[in-house]
Protein backbone atom coordinates (compact mmCIF):
# COMPACT_ATOMS: atom_id res chain seq x y z
CA UNK A 1 0.00 0.00 0.00
CA UNK A 2 0.89 3.40 -0.52
CA UNK A 3 1.75 5.87 2.19
CA UNK A 4 -1.03 8.68 2.11
CA UNK A 5 0.85 11.96 1.67
CA UNK A 6 -0.42 13.41 5.33
CA UNK A 7 1.29 11.19 7.33
CA UNK A 8 -1.66 9.42 8.39
CA UNK A 9 0.11 6.05 9.02
CA UNK A 10 1.58 7.64 12.21
CA UNK A 11 -1.69 7.44 13.58
CA UNK A 12 -2.35 5.31 16.66
CA UNK A 13 -4.14 2.19 15.28
CA UNK A 14 -5.55 1.16 18.40
CA UNK A 15 -6.86 4.43 18.91
CA UNK A 16 -9.38 5.11 15.73
CA UNK A 17 -10.33 1.63 15.89
CA UNK A 18 -11.68 2.53 19.55
CA UNK A 19 -13.14 5.78 18.26
CA UNK A 20 -14.76 4.01 15.27
CA UNK A 21 -16.60 1.43 17.78
CA UNK A 22 -17.41 3.69 20.41
CA UNK A 23 -19.30 5.67 17.22
CA UNK A 24 -17.20 8.30 17.02
CA UNK A 25 -18.76 10.23 13.54
CA UNK A 26 -15.33 12.07 13.33
CA UNK A 27 -13.36 9.02 13.71
CA UNK A 28 -15.75 6.64 11.25
CA UNK A 29 -15.19 9.39 8.95
CA UNK A 30 -11.05 9.40 9.29
CA UNK A 31 -11.50 5.92 9.16
CA UNK A 32 -12.98 5.61 5.86
CA UNK A 33 -10.69 8.39 4.28
CA UNK A 34 -7.88 6.39 5.44
CA UNK A 35 -9.14 2.93 3.74
CA UNK A 36 -9.92 5.13 0.72
CA UNK A 37 -6.59 6.07 0.52
CA UNK A 38 -4.85 2.96 1.24
CA UNK A 39 -3.23 3.72 4.35
CA UNK A 40 -0.02 1.43 5.42
CA UNK A 41 -1.36 1.11 8.84
CA UNK A 42 -5.04 -0.26 7.26
CA UNK A 43 -4.08 -4.46 7.84
CA UNK A 44 -3.43 -3.27 11.42
CA UNK A 45 -6.72 -1.04 12.09
CA UNK A 46 -8.83 -3.84 10.85
CA UNK A 47 -7.22 -6.49 13.08
CA UNK A 48 -8.13 -4.55 15.47
CA UNK A 49 -11.41 -3.81 14.71
CA UNK A 50 -12.22 -7.48 15.76
CA UNK A 51 -14.85 -9.69 13.96
CA UNK A 52 -17.45 -7.93 11.87
CA UNK A 53 -21.20 -7.45 13.59
CA UNK A 54 -22.74 -9.95 11.34
CA UNK A 55 -25.65 -9.15 12.69
CA UNK A 56 -26.10 -5.81 10.42
CA UNK A 57 -27.79 -6.22 7.58
CA UNK A 58 -26.07 -4.71 4.49
CA UNK A 59 -28.47 -4.03 1.28
CA UNK A 60 -27.37 -2.72 -1.90
CA UNK A 61 -29.10 -0.50 -4.04
CA UNK A 62 -27.94 -0.84 -7.85
CA UNK A 63 -29.78 0.06 -10.63
CA UNK A 64 -29.60 2.50 -14.42
CA UNK A 65 -28.76 5.73 -14.05
CA UNK A 66 -31.91 7.41 -13.83
CA UNK A 67 -33.56 4.80 -11.92
CA UNK A 68 -34.37 6.86 -8.72
CA UNK A 69 -31.83 4.68 -6.54
CA UNK A 70 -30.80 7.84 -4.53
CA UNK A 71 -34.37 8.78 -3.99
CA UNK A 72 -35.81 5.79 -3.19
CA UNK A 73 -32.97 5.48 -0.59
CA UNK A 74 -33.98 8.63 1.16
CA UNK A 75 -37.45 6.71 1.17
CA UNK A 76 -36.16 4.31 2.48
CA UNK A 77 -34.03 5.49 5.49
CA UNK A 78 -37.01 7.54 6.55
CA UNK A 79 -38.87 4.06 7.01
CA UNK A 80 -35.92 3.16 8.86
CA UNK A 81 -35.85 5.58 11.01
CA UNK A 82 -39.35 5.38 11.83
CA UNK A 83 -38.73 2.68 13.39
CA UNK A 84 -36.34 3.75 15.60
CA UNK A 85 -32.89 2.37 13.63
CA UNK A 86 -30.37 4.51 13.09
CA UNK A 87 -28.26 3.73 9.31
CA UNK A 88 -25.15 4.19 7.59
CA UNK A 89 -24.80 4.89 3.80
CA UNK A 90 -22.47 4.75 1.49
CA UNK A 91 -23.10 6.40 -1.73
CA UNK A 92 -20.83 5.57 -4.62
CA UNK A 93 -20.21 8.07 -6.87
CA UNK A 94 -18.64 8.36 -10.26
CA UNK A 95 -15.02 9.74 -9.79
CA UNK A 96 -14.16 13.94 -10.55
CA UNK A 97 -11.50 14.35 -13.53
CA UNK A 98 -10.02 17.08 -12.22
CA UNK A 99 -9.72 16.06 -8.29
CA UNK A 100 -10.81 12.29 -8.00
CA UNK A 101 -13.40 12.41 -5.90
CA UNK A 102 -16.59 12.03 -5.11
CA UNK A 103 -18.86 14.13 -7.64
CA UNK A 104 -21.05 13.99 -4.88
CA UNK A 105 -24.83 13.60 -6.48
CA UNK A 106 -26.20 10.81 -4.89
CA UNK A 107 -25.53 12.54 -1.41
CA UNK A 108 -27.36 15.85 -2.49
CA UNK A 109 -30.20 14.08 -3.44
CA UNK A 110 -30.67 12.60 0.39
CA UNK A 111 -30.34 16.25 1.66
CA UNK A 112 -33.33 15.46 3.81
CA UNK A 113 -31.45 13.17 6.94
CA UNK A 114 -27.77 15.33 6.68
CA UNK A 115 -29.02 17.37 10.35
CA UNK A 116 -29.75 13.68 11.18
CA UNK A 117 -27.51 12.44 13.62
CA UNK A 118 -28.76 8.67 13.36
CA UNK A 119 -28.23 8.90 9.71
CA UNK A 120 -24.79 8.88 8.40
CA UNK A 121 -24.17 8.94 4.82
CA UNK A 122 -20.67 9.31 3.36
CA UNK A 123 -19.95 9.36 -0.17
CA UNK A 124 -17.01 7.59 -1.78
CA UNK A 125 -15.53 7.65 -5.62
CA UNK A 126 -14.89 4.64 -7.74
CA UNK A 127 -11.46 6.22 -8.67
CA UNK A 128 -11.94 4.01 -12.00
CA UNK A 129 -12.68 0.97 -10.39
CA UNK A 130 -15.23 -1.25 -12.15
CA UNK A 131 -18.40 -3.13 -10.77
CA UNK A 132 -20.41 -0.38 -9.71
CA UNK A 133 -18.67 0.18 -6.24
CA UNK A 134 -15.22 1.21 -5.35
CA UNK A 135 -12.03 -0.50 -4.76
CA UNK A 136 -11.88 -0.37 -0.73
CA UNK A 137 -15.46 -0.98 -0.23
CA UNK A 138 -15.11 -4.33 1.98
CA UNK A 139 -12.79 -2.61 3.96
CA UNK A 140 -15.36 0.17 4.61
CA UNK A 141 -18.18 -1.87 5.31
CA UNK A 142 -15.96 -3.36 8.10
CA UNK A 143 -15.70 -0.24 9.45
CA UNK A 144 -19.28 1.05 9.53
CA UNK A 145 -19.94 -3.05 11.05
CA UNK A 146 -18.01 -2.36 13.45
CA UNK A 147 -19.89 0.73 14.62
CA UNK A 148 -22.92 1.25 16.52
CA UNK A 149 -25.43 1.46 13.26
CA UNK A 150 -28.38 -1.00 12.99
CA UNK A 151 -28.37 -0.92 8.87
CA UNK A 152 -25.87 0.05 6.33
CA UNK A 153 -26.93 0.84 2.98
CA UNK A 154 -24.71 0.99 -0.37
CA UNK A 155 -25.45 2.97 -3.30
CA UNK A 156 -23.74 1.90 -6.32
CA UNK A 157 -23.01 4.32 -9.32
CA UNK A 158 -25.50 3.48 -12.55
CA UNK A 159 -23.95 0.00 -13.58
CA UNK A 160 -24.61 -1.49 -16.47
CA UNK A 161 -25.75 -5.56 -16.70
CA UNK A 162 -22.20 -6.85 -16.20
CA UNK A 163 -21.71 -4.98 -13.04
CA UNK A 164 -22.25 -7.42 -9.94
CA UNK A 165 -20.09 -6.67 -7.59
CA UNK A 166 -22.67 -5.27 -5.05
CA UNK A 167 -23.88 -8.85 -4.70
CA UNK A 168 -20.62 -10.18 -2.91
CA UNK A 169 -20.90 -7.24 -0.76
CA UNK A 170 -24.00 -6.89 0.63
CA UNK A 171 -26.37 -9.42 2.27
CA UNK A 172 -29.55 -7.76 -0.06
CA UNK A 173 -29.26 -6.46 -3.52
CA UNK A 174 -32.15 -4.49 -4.56
CA UNK A 175 -32.16 -3.99 -8.27
CA UNK A 176 -34.19 -0.95 -9.40
CA UNK A 177 -35.90 -0.36 -12.78
CA UNK A 178 -37.83 2.51 -13.86
CA UNK A 179 -40.88 1.65 -16.66
CA UNK A 180 -39.46 1.49 -19.70
CA UNK A 181 -35.96 0.06 -18.70
CA UNK A 182 -35.63 -2.14 -21.99
CA UNK A 183 -38.02 -3.59 -24.60
CA UNK A 184 -36.61 -7.22 -24.63
CA UNK A 185 -35.68 -8.21 -21.40
CA UNK A 186 -34.01 -10.85 -22.39
CA UNK A 187 -31.49 -9.10 -23.95
CA UNK A 188 -30.44 -8.04 -20.32
CA UNK A 189 -31.12 -10.77 -17.94
CA UNK A 190 -27.73 -12.55 -17.90
CA UNK A 191 -26.35 -9.26 -16.04
CA UNK A 192 -27.31 -7.33 -13.10
CA UNK A 193 -30.80 -8.52 -13.24
CA UNK A 194 -30.50 -11.80 -12.29
CA UNK A 195 -28.56 -10.60 -8.83
CA UNK A 196 -31.34 -9.41 -7.47
CA UNK A 197 -32.76 -10.73 -3.92
CA UNK A 198 -35.74 -7.86 -4.79
CA UNK A 199 -36.73 -6.31 -7.23
CA UNK A 200 -38.06 -2.62 -7.37
CA UNK A 201 -40.01 -0.80 -10.41
CA UNK A 202 -39.79 2.47 -9.14
CA UNK A 203 -41.76 5.32 -10.38
CA UNK A 204 -44.63 2.87 -10.72
CA UNK A 205 -47.07 6.23 -11.33
CA UNK A 206 -46.26 6.64 -15.15
CA UNK A 207 -47.15 4.71 -17.88
CA UNK A 208 -45.81 1.08 -18.80
CA UNK A 209 -44.95 0.34 -14.82
CA UNK A 210 -47.86 -2.61 -15.37
CA UNK A 211 -46.21 -4.14 -18.62
CA UNK A 212 -42.11 -3.70 -16.49
CA UNK A 213 -43.96 -6.02 -13.56
CA UNK A 214 -44.81 -8.21 -15.87
CA UNK A 215 -41.33 -8.60 -17.52
CA UNK A 216 -39.64 -8.78 -14.53
CA UNK A 217 -42.06 -11.52 -13.36
CA UNK A 218 -41.57 -13.16 -16.71
CA UNK A 219 -37.48 -13.15 -16.48
CA UNK A 220 -38.17 -14.50 -13.12
CA UNK A 221 -38.75 -17.90 -14.29
CA UNK A 222 -35.98 -18.01 -16.27
CA UNK A 223 -33.48 -18.34 -13.32
CA UNK A 224 -32.70 -21.45 -11.81
CA UNK A 225 -34.65 -23.12 -9.17
CA UNK A 226 -34.00 -21.40 -5.80
CA UNK A 227 -33.63 -17.67 -7.15
CA UNK A 228 -36.68 -17.31 -9.04
CA UNK A 229 -38.86 -16.27 -5.91
CA UNK A 230 -37.55 -12.74 -5.77
CA UNK A 231 -40.57 -10.18 -4.76
CA UNK A 232 -40.99 -7.75 -7.32
CA UNK A 233 -42.31 -4.48 -5.39
CA UNK A 234 -43.92 -1.23 -7.25
CA UNK A 235 -42.77 1.83 -5.02
CA UNK A 236 -42.95 5.97 -6.51
CA UNK A 237 -40.05 7.47 -4.16
CA UNK A 238 -41.15 10.85 -4.37
CA UNK A 239 -44.25 10.12 -2.35
CA UNK A 240 -43.10 6.71 -0.34
CA UNK A 241 -45.76 4.89 -1.44
CA UNK A 242 -44.36 1.32 -1.68
CA UNK A 243 -41.31 1.54 0.35
CA UNK A 244 -43.08 0.01 4.02
CA UNK A 245 -43.59 -3.16 1.57
CA UNK A 246 -39.86 -2.80 0.31
CA UNK A 247 -38.18 -3.12 3.59
CA UNK A 248 -40.92 -5.56 4.49
CA UNK A 249 -39.83 -7.72 1.62
CA UNK A 250 -35.99 -7.17 2.27
CA UNK A 251 -36.66 -8.18 6.12
CA UNK A 252 -37.89 -11.55 4.41
CA UNK A 253 -34.99 -12.12 2.25
CA UNK A 254 -32.18 -10.97 4.85
CA UNK A 255 -34.79 -14.15 6.83
CA UNK A 256 -34.50 -16.88 4.42
CA UNK A 257 -31.00 -16.16 3.34
CA UNK A 258 -29.89 -16.56 6.88
CA UNK A 259 -32.12 -19.62 7.16
CA UNK A 260 -30.33 -21.41 4.46
CA UNK A 261 -27.06 -21.01 6.19
CA UNK A 262 -28.36 -22.48 9.31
Amino acid sequence: MSRPADDAADISAQILSDRVRGGDLLGIARAISLIENDWSGADMFLYLLGRERLEVPVVGFTGPPGAGKSTLISAYIRVLRDLGQCVAVVSVDPSSPTSGGAILGDRLRMHEHHADPGVFIRSVATRGHLGGLCRNIKGIVRILRAATWDSIILETVGTGQSEIEVSRVADIAVVVNTPGFGDDVQAIKAGVLEIADVLVVNKADLAGAPRAIRDLESMLKLRPAGRDSVPVISTIATTGAGVAELRAAIVRQLSEKKAGCT
